[in-house]
């Protein structure tokens, strides 16, 4: 999923993907229950907001330069281990 989206491709994912309510806030794809039915919806809502797919896109790329950029996430674990280390 990290992968598609550091591409720009917009995903769908399931209530078991730690990144849905990420995805879904930053609007880079959509989340939905794990169930037939509302995989069906959420691919339909995606068909029906095609046109909008290039601000999906860039979100989806923005998601991941701003959460999970390697470099920002390593700054951020040495942060914790100095905080650590400095109690």
């Amino acid at each position: 999923t990290l992968e598609a989206l550091s591409y720009g491709v917009p995903c769908i994912v399931t209530d078991g993907v730690g990144l849905g309510n990420d995805i879904a806030y930053a609007n880079a794809g959509f989340k939905c229950a794990t169930n037939a039915i509302d995989i069906a919806k959420a691919l339909n809502k995606f068909i029906n907001d095609y046109g909008n797919i290039e601000v999906m896109s860039h979100c989806a790329r923005m998601l991941i330069q701003n959460k999970f950029d390697l470099g920002l996430i390593a700054k951020k674990s040495i942060d914790s281990y100095r905080d650590l280390i400095n109690k």
